[in-house]
Formats: structure tokens, C-alpha cells, sequence
């Protein structure tokens, strides 16, 4: 498939020029390309959706006639490529995945000239595309780090939410919570602050990473995100939906104290740890990741869901025997 022709989109209401946050890191674009390639590949639909006149990219898979609806929110800086090992996986197990690029992130352009927007304005965001797009009875948020703090201001905000699913959660106040990353060097100290071993290909990418983010997206946001968005202890005891937290052991970001915050202060909340992981569980310890959240989200062990796979392509004579057995 031709670049020039994957990257051309539709929206239901206004024609967009292709735009995205990494367009000016040339690997960066690459490899963000040639995962929208697979996802595709894999019957991902790619495509924008209107939210009050500006165009919000999204992916979305998994039957339309699900009974619940998961929605997939990725952190600062990050895009819904963050998602392309969990979007497949969730679809596959019956639901209907919705992952979004954030305004100013991956491939959804800024709604203004400030080029982000403050965590309610995403909240209302996430709420729009849930009430058009959605479908089932029930619906699951989850969010890693910035997208976390978006779910759960989302569901205060009056979403009903079914699953609450908090990956290692921004949004709780503390010291030296924002570093700018502005030069290479930064970012190789971010990396190491975030991952428990930093892969040697990041490092080969930190100049392109660094130019990232100084997006405005991240910059601005940084800058400018509202004290009066980070949640309170009373806020957090009024989050009602059946909530699981995941978090690395070695999270040097979003530090591991802020975990026992959340579940301290979320009733009846469930804090699942993950050994020898820092900041981003979906690359550095993914099948552990998606065990714990497809836990969370209760499905099935996925031994059970390839028996049953398995079974359901039988002939009906083995089947009824199997069910004697």
C-alpha cells in the first residue's frame, strides 16, 4: 500500500490535511506509520470522528454488537499507537475497542492555538465520542498515566463507567510531577526514569523523542494544566465504578507511593503490582500487562478463551461429546 494513500482520511463533517504530533522526526513517523499499517492490516479501523467541528482521530475494532465498549486513553505525549498490542487483543475477546488520540496527539490536531487542552476539556472529549460511538450496555475505561487521570475526571464528570482501569495514573499532586524534555539529554534521563532497563534502540531515538516533546501539546500543557483538575481525596471517594490499578514496581515517573494513594482513596478499588516494570508496562512486561488488565476488565483466562475457540470450530458431533465428557 502506497504511504500517500494510507495516510489519507475521511471525517463525517470536514476534510483534514494529514497532520500528526511526530510529522517532524523522520523514524519517529516511520515507525509510527508502519504500526497504523498493521493495525489496519489487522482490520483496525482507522479513521476521524467529529467532536464539535474538529477532527478526532481513532481506532476502533471488535463487534458492533458487543456488549461493552473499552476505551483505550494513552498518556502525554503518547498517541493510541501506544495501544497496538491491546486493541487487537480486546477485540478478540469480544469487545468493542475504542482507542483515541488525545487533541494535539498522535494524528488528532489541536483544537486551537494553545495546542492542547487542560484534563477536562479531554474528559469532555472522551464523553462526546463515548455517546456517539459506543455501543453494549456497559463500558470500560482505561488509561495509562495522563490518559488515567482523563478517565477517571471523565467518570466524575457523570460518565457511567462499568471498569475503571488506572495504569500507573497522573493525577494526584506531587513533587516534580512535570520535567521539561527539550534536548536529547533529557530525554535519555527521562528514559531512564521511566523504564526498569531502558531498550537500546529508545536511546537510538532520543533526539527525535526530545524534538516530540516539545510539541505543544506537552509544552503548553505543562506550562498551563489546571491545579483545580488534580483530584482530591473526597474526589476520589466519589469514583464509584469497580476500579483496578496497575503500576510498575519501578516507576520512577509516577512513583509507586501515588499507587497506594489512588487504591487508599478509591472504595473498593484493586491494586495489582508488576515486578521489574517501570513506566510503561505495555512494552516493558506486556504479556504480564494484558494479563492484569484482561483480569480487570473479566475476561476469562485466555487459555480458556483459545479451548473455547478451539471447541467452537468442532464439528457438533464432538461438541455434544465434549460437553458429555
Amino acid at each position: 500500500m502506497k504511504e500517500k494513500a494510507f495516510l489519507k482520511e475521511e471525517t463525517p463533517s470536514t476534510s483534514v490535511e494529514p497532520w500528526a504530533a511526530w510529522q517532524e522526526t523522520k523514524a519517529l513517523a516511520f515507525l509510527h506509520a508502519r504500526v497504523r499499517q498493521l493495525l489496519v492490516a489487522q482490520g483496525v479501523e482507522d479513521t476521524t470522528v467529529d467532536v464539535d467541528g474538529h477532527a478526532v482521530h481513532v481506532y476502533m475494532a471488535g463487534p458492533r454488537d458487543a456488549k461493552r465498549t473499552t476505551v483505550l486513553l494513552h498518556g502525554l505525549g503518547d498517541s493510541a499507537n501506544n495501544w497496538f498490542r491491546t486493541l487487537p487483543l480486546l477485540a478478540w475477546r469480544g469487545d468493542r475497542v475504542i482507542a483515541i488520540d488525545l487533541p494535539g496527539h498522535g494524528h488528532s490536531p489541536a483544537f486551537d492555538e494553545r495546542g492542547f487542552l487542560h484534563i477536562r476539556e479531554h474528559a469532555d472529549v472522551v464523553r462526546r465520542i463515548v455517546e456517539q460511538h459506543a455501543v453494549g450496555q456497559e463500558l470500560a475505561l482505561v488509561g495509562h498515566s495522563l490518559g488515567g487521570w482523563v478517565a477517571a475526571r471523565a467518570h466524575l464528570a457523570g460518565l457511567k463507567v462499568d471498569k475503571l482501569v488506572l495504569v500507573e495514573s497522573a493525577g494526584l499532586e506531587h513533587e516534580g510531577m512535570w520535567e521539561r524534555i527539550e534536548h536529547e539529554e533529557d530525554v535519555k534521563r527521562f528514559f531512564k526514569t521511566i523504564c526498569h532497563h531502558t531498550p537500546f534502540a529508545l536511546n537510538l531515538l532520543s533526539k527525535e523523542v526530545a524534538a516530540m516533546f516539545r510539541s505543544p501539546a506537552v509544552v503548553n500543557f505543562i506550562n498551563a494544566y489546571e491545579r483545580e483538575d488534580l483530584l482530591t481525596p473526597a474526589q476520589l471517594a466519589r469514583i464509584s465504578a469497580p476500579t483496578t490499578i496497575l503500576w510498575g514496581e519501578n516507576d520512577g515517573l509516577v512513583p509507586p507511593i501515588l499507587a497506594h494513594r489512588w487504591h487508599a482513596g478509591i472504595p473498593g478499588s484493586r491494586l495489582r503490582w508488576m515486578p521489574r516494570c517501570g513506566h510503561a508496562p505495555q512494552f516493558e512486561r506486556p504479556v504480564l500487562f494484558h494479563r492484569l488488565l484482561e483480569e480487570a476488565l473479566g475476561h476469562a483466562p485466555v487459555h480458556h478463551a483459545l479451548r473455547d475457540a478451539l471447541v467452537a470450530r468442532m464439528p457438533a458431533m464432538v461438541r455434544r461429546r465434549l460437553d458429555r465428557a
